[in-house]
């Protein structure tokens, strides 16, 4: 009875299901995907708080133009934003691009938020975020083909650098600076992604990279260099060893290379033709795009102010620290120097540094047309998609991550390379503050601006205002520059009332606009004028000058007292008086119809202008006729009239345009005939809108030549003056066909 009693009980503890007890989840810093989660949310985090001024910056410069587009789709003319799919982007006639991702992106915002420019910022913000994303993943893809002892740490650090780099401005703080934006999101997202597909042979990645580069495409050009990017990938980075001769392993990964990135070429191509059809191109960009033009815009990338700001990115218009200046031109070849010493201590392979090298160089390679970034970062933004894998050279260079490496030469090596990437971020922090101060200002001078546009309507109601200089930019930061851009900020949806019809301005000349003058005048004509002073950062009232329409001064001996030479040590001399004159050092000598210039060649070279007191009307008097004969002294080979002319200058004294302060001008003279010379001053707002010239005269650039100076006239009209109306005429035509 007993042993049946126990084997019941057996037999009920069998049924008995086993009871589970479920672990409580724990929160494991080791853990690679807790630590990128983590890194993901600070890196965020710094974004925000790093261009969370830009988010009051408001509509800049081209942005007008696209947001226009979209409100225009939106209350019954969606013709421009439709016809960027078939045609040129927002029917620019500077350069050929194809970008209609971008646009469909402003139709988006403009969706969400109308005319708040917040709301579009926001949108670049959380594009950069993206960014930082994709350059974490990548960063930890290549450290897990090391071994990655370091886990997320590198990553992190990469996406932080990106997010702090200081050239990245132009790009985030811009709203129409998401093109760049757009690009590189898709474009890295395409290297991750094809990096996954190389590593697990699992095609959805290869189809989501292939996305990703159409989609870069169609945001920015830059994304032409993605194919020869991923090959080199290929070559450079291969998944799998091949224990075989050196001869093999090249073979093998050249094919390999091919298998993996042949489709991506042959997208290439479709998107190549599909430019061709719709934009009539296949390179396209700014200006001639012929073989050429192509080798001649090659030595741009050897500008070395231009290199210096991807070492330096600091505006040379906003005053910062020397000390500071000289540490971030150290910090980045101190953490080369660092991983080269580690690279060979650890003998750790160099295939990962010199691929992300290859492509820093090669991403910039499509900007040939227009590379250059200037000393107040205007061009920064070409540098944008390239900084990425610069970013991650770094971290890489700073972090080891190889399993080979002992544990304590990792602790020791890891220190000392947080150390340069903890400085290198705290000082581009800095620097990216102090470089986003213009954009944020141009916000507030803008709204300044609407303001003032407000109460000069009101004030001129029906009369008609004359804006003869607008907001062009504010230390790079661009404002308004084009009288287009001023109609659409003067209306809907950018003001609540259309005050179009009320501003007029004018296009500033170029190089072949030979009509400013006379528009000038047109525009000024019956109106109220005002003018953009850049140190109050206001408009302010112009008028007209009152002065010469005509001034003549003969350069014959019995005129030299009522000249004016600087340096002040030279001075006009008889070519019989005895004098102890230095071969290369600046003389004139006075003969009955001219004098004749030494320049000098150790000199600083010659100012020439009247004592007499000048008082010229610039929007009347147009021209400067030069008579005057240059020689190239006996050792040297004799020019032609055109290249003689080079160092002789007509110079005056005005009032900056943009600053409203006393300002001197120099202008080239060009060739008109054997000894006679023009300057079209009337053809630049520098003369125009001086409102008066209080002194002119002549300058000489240093140099082993002389000239014979016989008289100098200004006038309105070429009647005016003792040259031929038709020699006038003559020189315009030229100037036309130059």
């Amino acid at each position: 009875m007993a042993q049946s009693n126990l084997l019941s009980e057996n037999t009920d503890k069998q049924n008995v299901a086993p009871v589970t007890r479920l672990e409580r989840q724990s929160f494991d810093f080791a853990s690679v995907r807790i630590q990128m989660i983590v890194g993901f949310l600070l890196v965020s985090c710094a974004c925000v708080v790093l261009y969370f001024p830009v988010l009051k910056a408001g509509f800049l410069l081209d942005d007008f133009l696209h947001v226009d587009i979209a409100a225009r789709a939106f209350h019954g003319d969606a013709h421009d934003l439709l016809a960027n799919f078939n045609s040129n982007w927002a029917g620019s006639d500077l350069m050929k691009s194809y970008r209609p991702l971008v646009s469909m992106s402003f139709a988006l915002d403009y969706l969400i938020w109308h005319a708040n420019a917040l709301g579009y910022h926001l949108t670049n913000i959380i594009l950069l975020i993206c960014c930082c994303l994709c350059v974490s993943l990548i960063t930890l893809e290549l450290t897990g083909r090391e071994g990655n002892r370091l886990l997320a740490a590198p990553a992190i650090w990469a996406a932080l650098l990106f997010a702090a780099y200081p050239l990245h401005p132009e790009a985030t703080a811009w709203i129409v600076g998401r093109v760049d934006l757009f690009c590189t999101c898709f474009y890295l997202a395409s290297v991750f992604c094809f990096l996954r597909y190389q590593q697990n042979l699992e095609r959805r990645y290869l189809y989501l990279s292939l996305i990703g580069f159409v989609l870069s495409m169609w945001s920015k050009e830059m994304a032409v260099s993605l194919p020869l990017v991923l090959t080199a990938a290929s070559m450079l980075l291969p998944v799998y060893q091949f224990r075989r001769q050196k001869s093999d392993i090249v073979a093998e990964n050249l094919l390999m290379a091919i298998k993996f990135v042949w489709p991506f070429w042959a997208v290439l191509a479709v998107l190549a033709c599909l430019r061709a059809y719709f934009l009539g191109t296949l390179i396209g960009g700014y200006g001639d795009s012929g073989i050429l033009s192509l080798l001649v815009s090659l030595k741009s990338f050897f500008d070395r102010s231009s290199l210096n700001k991807i070492i330096v990115p600091a505006s040379e218009e906003i005053r910062m620290h020397r000390w500071l200046l000289a540490l971030c031109g150290t910090l980045i070849p101190l953490t080369v120097a660092f991983g080269a010493i580690k690279a060979v201590v650890f003998r750790s392979s160099l295939m990962p540094f010199f691929f992300l090298a290859f492509w820093t160089g090669i991403a910039l390679a499509p900007t040939f047309q227009i590379w250059h970034i200037y000393p107040n970062l205007v061009g920064s933004r070409l540098f944008f998609l390239s900084s990425a894998p610069l970013c991650i050279l770094l971290a890489l260079l700073a972090q080891p991550a190889a399993e080979s490496i002992k544990k304590r030469s990792t602790a020791i090596f890891a220190a000392i390379g947080m150390i340069l990437l903890s400085a290198i971020y705290l000082v581009w922090t800095y620097c990216l503050e102090e470089n986003l101060q213009p954009w944020t200002e141009a916000g507030k001078r803008m709204t300044a601006l609407r303001d003032q546009i407000d109460e000069i309507a009101a004030k001129e109601k029906g009369h008609g205002v004359a804006l003869l200089s607008i907001p062009r930019d504010y230390k790079g930061a661009g404002m308004l520059t084009r009288p287009s851009y001023l109609t659409l900020f003067c209306k809907q949806p950018f003001h609540s009332t259309d005050l179009s019809r009320e501003f007029a301005s004018i296009e500033l000349p170029d190089a072949t606009d030979h009509s400013y003058g006379e528009r000038l005048r047109a525009l000024t004509r019956n109106r109220s004028c005002y003018i953009w002073n850049e140190n109050e950062g206001k408009l302010v009232p112009w008028q007209h000058a009152t002065g010469l329409e005509n001034f003549a001064l003969n350069f014959s001996s019995d005129n030299t007292h009522l000249l004016t030479v600087s340096p002040a040590d030279v001075l006009p001399a008889p070519p019989t008086a005895w004098k102890i004159r230095e071969p290369q050092a600046s003389y004139i000598e006075q003969y009955p119809d001219f004098i004749r210039v030494f320049p000098g060649i150790d000199s600083q070279g010659l100012t020439i202008r009247p004592k007499l007191p000048v008082n010229i009307d610039p929007l009347s008097a147009q021209f400067a006729i030069v008579h005057c004969v240059i020689h190239e002294r006996d050792d040297q080979t004799p020019a032609d009239g055109p290249r003689r002319a080079r160092k002789v200058f007509f110079y005056w004294q005005g009032r900056d345009v943009q600053q409203n302060i006393p300002a001197e001008f120099t202008r080239q003279l060009e060739y008109l005939d054997e000894s006679l010379y023009i300057a079209p001053v009337g053809e630049v707002p520098e003369w125009d809108l001086s409102r008066r010239v209080s002194e002119i005269g002549l300058k000489f650039a240093p140099g082993n030549y002389v000239v014979d100076v016989y008289s100098m006239d200004i006038g309105s009209q070429p009647k005016s003056t003792v040259i031929p109306k038709s020699l006038i005429d003559t020189a315009a035509s030229k100037r036309e066909v130059n």
